[in-house]
Parts: structure tokens; C-alpha cells; sequence
């Protein structure tokens, strides 16, 4: 460290060098969106919705369709596969499965995840590329475009780690990065009993990232309030936890009877202040196995600029 230059003063100069190299995929600008040529069958499905034993009719519809573009004109848009002439091979006005099907691909057509020619990249060729880091902005209100957005986001990085590792067993000087993969509020993708088949997408996507994803240099971090909620095949794959303050005892019954060990040691959490946590596992030294009793630690003030937080509780009266 230059002693000459204050702590503060390097912080602000690291952040703004490394500022370069992040990107932000949001539909407000910047990279975004997904090709519809990109996906596997089973993706195309989930992202309308449909399976073979729920919607038999309409599933049957879309495979005819699947298998007619495969062979005739290959896939490229959306519009292009509802513009298909495969509707012009089914001449029977009163098939309900069939008009229910295309208002589906109008429905979804709709959705604003599919990537556009203004945009300069789509979701794929972003995790593609070098950056340092990519922020993917899930904070849309409808459900579907968050789901089907952090399907792909976990396709595009499982298939990025497919490719480097291939890599590097071609050539031992290949440089091969680990990623962290943050999913915030994790109990929303992944909860105990997902319904519909774009969230089990999301949800059997992060159970591969929590149970193989190590071998191929990808490693998951989950934050989530509400350990409960989270599916239990993931948060048993958890090697290491940091317990933040907790403010009912039903999370930290969850996580001793996930996790085993002696009763009572996550109790600390109930009373901690801000910046204080647990740590347990690994993370706490080169121990194998780690010690059985997590540690207090106290993490420093961020140094950067934090968002969100809670309102105060005059927030909603009128301004005098």
C-alpha cells in the first residue's frame, strides 16, 4: 500500500479502475435480452409455460412445431417462430389447443426479456466476454421475466464454465478463473416447492450450481432472510455459512437441523447489532473439518456507496 495516499483515497482509486470492467445487464439499458434461437427445446417449453402432462394439447402443438422449424427453417426470433408457416398446415378452425397455444406465443412474445437488434448484447454474449464482474437486474415486477431471465443468466454461466474447462484440460497454462454466482433473495428462485415450470427451471438450475458446481470452477453463494424458505437440497449443499442477525428463532431451528451439530450455537444472531455475523465452516481456516463452533466476526463499514435499506418510519406522512 502507498502510505503516502490515504486508505480511502486507494479505495477510491482501485473502485474507479475496476467500475471499468463491470456491467450491468438491465432492461433500462446497457446489455440485455435473450435470443430465442439460443435455447434448447426443454427451455422453450418452460419459458411458455408448458409441460406434456399439464397442458397435453397445447404441449403436442408445440412439439409438431418444434420439429417443423427443425426441419424447414431452423430458429432464429420469436416473431419468426409465430410467424411460422406451420399454422398454415393446420386447417381445422375448431381446434382450441392450437388457438390457445399461439395466444401463449403472443403472451410471451410480449415479455420484455427477448433481445432486441438495438441492443448491443444479449444476455449470452455478455457472460461471453472478460468483465470482472456483471451485475443481471431482477427487480422486474413480473414474475415470468424474472424467472426466465435468471434461467438463461444460470445457462449462460453453466455453459461459459463447460467451455473453460474444456480449455484448460487442452492446454495445463490455460488461465482458468473461478466465478461466484450471487443470487440475492435465493428463497424466491429456489423455494421448497417450486409451482410452474419456469421457476422448477430456476430452481433445478441452482441445485446443479450448489451440487456440481465447484467442478467447473463456479461457486454459489445464496443470501436469503428466510433459510425456511429456501429448498432444502440447496441449503444442505452449503459448506460454509455467515449467519447476519436473525430476529426469530424459527431460521436458526432450520439451519441446526440442516446442518446438525450442537444445539443453540447460531442463538448469538438474535442479539447481534449491525456488521455482526457467524461464521462457520471452511471459511474459518484450512482446518479439515473445520471446527464444529462457528466464530463471531465484525465486518467493516462499506466503503462504497449502499443502496436500498430500510425507510424511516415517518416516510409516508405528508411533507410540511
Amino acid at each position: 500500500m502507498d502510505r503516502n495516499v490515504p486508505e480511502n483515497g486507494l479505495f477510491a482509486e482501485r473502485w474507479s479502475a475496476l467500475a471499468k470492467e463491470i456491467e450491468i445487464a438491465s432492461p433500462e439499458g446497457g446489455a440485455w435480452g435473450i435470443k430465442w434461437g439460443e435455447l434448447s427445446k426443454r427451455e422453450m417449453a418452460a419459458f411458455l409455460g408448458l409441460t406434456g402432462i399439464d397442458d397435453f394439447g397445447e404441449y403436442r402443438h408445440f412439439d409438431r412445431h418444434y420439429k417443423y422449424q427443425e426441419k424447414n427453417h431452423g430458429f432464429s426470433t420469436l416473431d419468426a417462430f409465430r410467424s411460422s408457416k406451420y399454422f398454415e398446415t393446420r386447417h381445422s378452425g375448431d381446434d382450441e389447443d392450437l388457438e390457445r397455444y399461439r395466444l401463449r406465443l403472443e403472451n410471451v412474445s410480449q415479455l420484455g426479456v427477448w433481445w432486441k437488434s438495438n441492443t448491443e448484447k444479449d444476455l449470452d454474449s455478455l457472460f461471453a466476454g472478460t468483465s470482472r464482474a456483471i451485475v443481471v437486474d431482477l427487480s422486474s415486477d413480473d414474475q415470468h421475466v424474472r424467472m426466465i431471465t435468471a434461467a438463461r443468466t444460470l445457462e449462460a454461466l453453466w455453459r461459459q464454465g463447460e467451455k473453460r474447462r474444456k480449455a484448460f484440460l487442452q492446454s495445463g497454462s490455460y488461465a482458468w478463473p473461478g466465478t461466484l454466482v450471487v443470487i440475492d433473495e435465493g428463497h424466491v428462485f429456489a423455494p421448497p416447492e417450486p409451482d410452474g415450470p419456469q421457476k422448477r427451471l430456476v430452481c433445478e438450475r441452482i441445485q446443479r450450481f450448489a451440487d456440481q458446481g465447484k467442478k467447473l470452477n463456479l461457486y454459489l453463494m445464496v443470501v436469503t432472510q428466510q433459510p425456511g424458505k429456501l429448498h432444502p437440497d440447496v441449503l444442505s449443499e452449503f459448506n460454509n455459512r455467515i449467519v447476519l442477525r436473525v430476529n426469530e428463532r424459527r431460521s436458526l431451528k432450520v439451519l441446526e437441523e440442516t446442518y446438525g451439530g450442537f444445539r443453540g450455537r447460531y442463538d448469538g444472531a438474535l442479539t447481534f447489532e449491525q456488521g455482526e455475523a457467524l461464521v462457520e465452516g471452511a471459511l474459518l481456516c484450512d482446518e479439515d473439518p473445520p471446527p464444529a463452533a462457528p466464530r463471531g466476526v465484525q465486518f467493516e463499514k462499506s466503503r462504497s456507496r449502499e443502496g436500498g435499506g430500510t425507510p424511516k418510519p415517518d416516510w409516508a406522512l405528508p411533507r410540511v
